[in-house]
């Protein structure tokens, strides 16, 4: 008999998928340029919106207006957002989570 035609194809377990696979958690976080008072985060949001930035402005007590990107991207990306961003605008941006 011919034994190369009988035998049997193993199962090849490396091409396998496992289920163990780690996925990157996405959040939400945002990443504040400055805090300010009225007049000047005003100034400010109406430049970066100008020049094509999407930013955005919130205050909580109308003394104090943050400007801040708002970032979707996994958390593990904070920093390198962070610093990419300081140096780009040549001042300290820092990290705020939802």
């Amino acid at each position: 008999t011919d034994t190369v035609s009988t035998l049997v194809a193993l199962k090849d377990t490396l091409s396998v998928p496992t289920n163990s696979i780690v996925k990157n958690v996405s959040g939400t976080f945002n990443l504040v340029l400055e805090i300010s008072g009225r007049n000047r985060a005003i100034k400010r949001f109406a430049d970066l919106k100008e020049w094509g930035h999407k930013v955005e402005m919130t205050t909580k007590d109308s003394l104090k207006y943050k400007i801040f990107f708002p970032v979707n991207a996994p958390l593990s990306d904070t920093i390198r957002h962070r610093d990419s961003l300081s140096r780009f605008f040549g001042r300290k941006v820092w990290i705020e989570t939802k």
